[in-house]
C-alpha cells in the first residue's frame, strides 16, 4: 500500500515538475515576443523617422523647383470660398489662420490664404466693400456679376493667364505683380471680381511667387512692364508667411506620420496577438 501511495506522489511531483517546466518555457516566449516586439517598435519608429526626414527634405527641395500646371491646380489655397476671401492680395490675400478645417482632405480645405503685401490689401477691401454698393462705377459693378454656369474654376482661370498674360504670370522665375493689378484684370476679364481675387490667390500663396517677393524686386503689370518696387517692408511680411505656410504644412505632415504611425503598430500588436 505505501509503495503504491509513493508511486502516486512520485507521479504527481512529476506531472507538476512538468508543468512548471511548462508555464516556464511559456513565460520564456512570452518575454522573447515582448522583445521581439519592443524591437520591431523601435525599428518602426526609426524607419518612421528617416522616411519623414526624406520626404521633408526633398519638399523642402521641390518647393523651391517650379510648381507643375497640376501641382497648382490642387494648391490648398485655391480651395477657398468667396465668402472666407480674406480682402486682400499679397494682403493682396490676408493670412485667416483660423481657416474651416470641416471637410474631409485637410490638405486642401486647411490652407488659410496668404499675406505678403499691405498695400494691395488696400485695394481689395476697398473692392470688396465696392461690391455692395450699387452706386459704383463700372468696373466696380463687375464686382457684383454673378459668373455663368460654365465659369472656369480658379485654378483653370489661372491655367490660362498663363497663356493670356505671359508677361505678368509666370510658371518659372516668378516676379512680384503691380500693386493694383486686380483692377486692370477686372477690366480685361468678363469674370466677377470675386472670381477674380480666388484666382490671384491660388497664384500669390503659391511659395514660388512668396519668395519672389524680395527687397528691390522690381513688379510687373499684366504687360510685363515696370512697376513699383518690393520694400523692406512688403519682403519681410512675404518671408514671414512663407515661414506660416511651410510650419502649417510640416505640422499636418506629422500629424500624418503619427496617425500612420498608430495604424502600424496597431497592426503589429493585432498579429503578436494572434
Amino acid at each position: 500500500m505505501t509503495g503504491s501511495l509513493d508511486t502516486l506522489f512520485a507521479s504527481l511531483d512529476q506531472q507538476i515538475r512538468d508543468l512548471v517546466q511548462e508555464r516556464q518555457a511559456a513565460l520564456a516566449q512570452v518575454a522573447s515576443l515582448e522583445q521581439e516586439n519592443h524591437r520591431l517598435r523601435e525599428r518602426l519608429a526609426t524607419l518612421e523617422t528617416r522616411l519623414s526626414s526624406v520626404v521633408s527634405h526633398v519638399r523642402a527641395m521641390a518647393s523651391w523647383d517650379v510648381a507643375s500646371p497640376a501641382q497648382e491646380q490642387d494648391d490648398p489655397a485655391c480651395d477657398v470660398t468667396a465668402s472666407s476671401l480674406p480682402s486682400t492680395l499679397e494682403q493682396h490675400v490676408e493670412t485667416t489662420s483660423e481657416a474651416s478645417s470641416a471637410t474631409a482632405d485637410e490638405v486642401r480645405s486647411d490652407f488659410p490664404l496668404s499675406a505678403t503685401d499691405e498695400k494691395v490689401a488696400t485695394a481689395l477691401t476697398s473692392l470688396s466693400n465696392a461690391e455692395t454698393n450699387t452706386d459704383m462705377s463700372s468696373s466696380l459693378d463687375n464686382a457684383s456679376v454673378q459668373d455663368p454656369a460654365d465659369a472656369p474654376s480658379p485654378q483653370q482661370l489661372l491655367k490660362q493667364w498663363y497663356s493670356r498674360y505671359p508677361k505678368a504670370f509666370f510658371k518659372a522665375h516668378t516676379r512680384p505683380l503691380q500693386i493694383g493689378i486686380h483692377e486692370a484684370l477686372i477690366d480685361a476679364e468678363p469674370w466677377s471680381a470675386r472670381l477674380i481675387r480666388r484666382t490671384l490667390a491660388c497664384y500669390v500663396n503659391l511659395p514660388r511667387y512668396m519668395k519672389s517677393v524680395r527687397p528691390g524686386a522690381q513688379r510687373v503689370d499684366l504687360e510685363g512692364r515696370p512697376a513699383s518696387q518690393v520694400t523692406e517692408e512688403e519682403a519681410l511680411h512675404a518671408r514671414e508667411q512663407l515661414k506660416q505656410l511651410q510650419a502649417r504644412q510640416k505640422s499636418r505632415e506629422e500629424e500624418q506620420q503619427q496617425r500612420r504611425m498608430s495604424t502600424k503598430l496597431e497592426a503589429l500588436q493585432r498579429q503578436h496577438q494572434h
